[in-house]
């Protein structure tokens, strides 16, 4: 029997130094992402016929789109 992989131990590497940590952050860049969509922000990749979360999702993980995490 396999374990499926939910991607909590997971890292995913955006551009240079970027790394996203876990589902929830990558959820979080690329909510934000889509929010700048739908208020008009161009798209960095071919959209295609994507819908504005899988467009933002696409740009987060080429690192198409800089991020950074501020202090609390």
């Amino acid at each position: 029997m396999t374990r499926k992989d939910d991607g909590s131990q997971s890292e995913v590497v955006v551009g240079e130094g970027q790394v996203l940590s876990g589902n929830f952050h990558l959820a979080t860049v690329v909510f934000r992402r889509a929010l700048q969509l739908r208020a008009g922000a161009r798209p960095r990749v071919d959209p295609g016929r994507h819908k504005l979360g899988h467009i933002a999702f696409l740009e987060v993980t080429a690192g198409a789109v800089p991020w950074e995490i501020g202090a609390l």
